[in-house]
């Protein structure tokens, strides 16, 4: 009798896998935890499941509560537990739902009234089926189901008497949240906060580079001749920044596509062969001695290669009554880091802000 009633559950189980599941994603999976009541919270408890396309595995603890019956006889509260497995019909992104499943665990705080009061064990562990629908809709999820305990399939018969005389029947409630959606809420949430602060910072780049390469703040270096500058070829600018060191910036494009844009410039952009920039030890520079290192770069050791910062650009055009020059070339360098090896070993510069400004071209 029991072994037919099995065989049918197994035959509607295939059967509505075959008409609900077309086009399911075999990928997807949900690890949902839930609050609730029944059986498959173990009274008041949690219900964690792990669930692959249409199988789930579930754990439950929770808590009973003391509770007196009709005759006067207390029932202790109980701290529970219990496991399982569920069948989900539909595909997994479905927002409702069917499911059967199966119960191993804490069942019930019982009494029957034929026991009357002789010694027994009220806390029942055993096995139960399932059957209920969820609905979801994506991050969080609400359960009910019944579970269906024909009595029979206990541990300790002997401690529990008169238990299988019943069919009993309870309901289970429940409200949780898929972890694997949180966490995705929480990674897109972060990359929007990321993007809102890169764009303000980009904003604020814009904003900073206007200020820190405008007229009135920017410093005409050419007035103090002790500094070197200059630039060669019309492709590079150099200055110098201590006793021996050298900025480099090579511009990879010819300086009228340039002209009238505020450009912002990440180490990482580099390999796209717009802009580069190379710390250089030296005495002292000018536009022959300029052309030679060009040449060298990379190949001495005396350069030094950046790994990270930022370079903000501005070329604008000379006035019209200007005859010396073309355009101006002013670049703000910022937490910007430098590396070389020799010898097997590496060496590194910090600068945090290089200033060349309104440079003639």
């Amino acid at each position: 009798m029991h072994f037919k009633y099995f065989i049918h559950i197994i035959i509607l189980v295939l059967i509505a896998n075959f008409c609900f599941s077309q086009g399911a994603n075999y990928f997807d999976k949900l690890f949902v935890i839930k609050g609730g009541r029944g059986t498959a919270y173990s009274g008041y408890g949690i219900n964690a499941e792990y669930r692959k396309n249409h199988l789930a595995n579930y754990l439950c603890i929770g808590y009973s509560p003391h509770y007196t019956t009709t005759n006067g006889l207390q029932i202790n509260e109980s701290y529970n537990f219990g496991f399982g497995t569920n069948y989900y019909f539909f595909d997994i992104r479905s927002s409702f739902k069917p499911f059967l499943g199966i119960h191993l665990g804490w069942l019930n705080n019982y009494y029957n009234e034929k026991i009357g009061f002789e010694p027994y064990s009220p806390f029942v562990y055993g096995s139960a089926l399932k059957a209920g629908v969820e609905i979801s809709e994506n991050l969080l999820h609400f359960g009910f189901s019944f579970t269906i305990d024909p009595g029979f399939a206990i541990l300790d018969k002997s401690k529990h008497p008169y238990y299988d005389s019943n069919f009993h029947l309870s309901a289970n409630v429940g409200f949780g949240i898929n972890l694997y959606q949180l966490q995705s809420f929480i990674k897109k949430k972060k990359k929007k906060d990321k993007d809102t602060v890169n764009e303000a910072n980009s904003e604020n780049a814009i904003t900073e580079i206007k200020e820190n390469l405008s007229k009135d703040y920017c410093t005409d270096f050419t007035q103090n001749s002790e500094i070197i500058r200059g630039y060669c070829n019309e492709l590079c600018v150099y200055q110098q920044i201590s006793a021996n060191k050298f900025i480099f910036i090579k511009l990879h494009h010819d300086i009228a596509d340039y002209k009238d844009i505020i450009a912002t410039f990440s180490i990482d952009s580099f390999p796209n062969k717009i802009i580069n920039v190379y710390l250089i030890e030296a005495n002292n520079i000018n536009s022959e001695q300029c052309e030679n290192y060009l040449k060298e770069i990379n190949s001495d050791n005396n350069f030094f290669n950046p790994i990270e910062g930022k370079v903000y650009l501005k070329v604008t055009e000379s006035e019209a009554n200007d005859i010396e020059s073309s355009y101006y070339i002013s670049l703000l360098v910022k937490n910007i880091k430098f590396r070389r090896t020799v010898s097997n070993k590496n060496e590194e510069e910090y600068f945090d802000e290089v200033k060349i400004c309104k440079l003639k071209i």
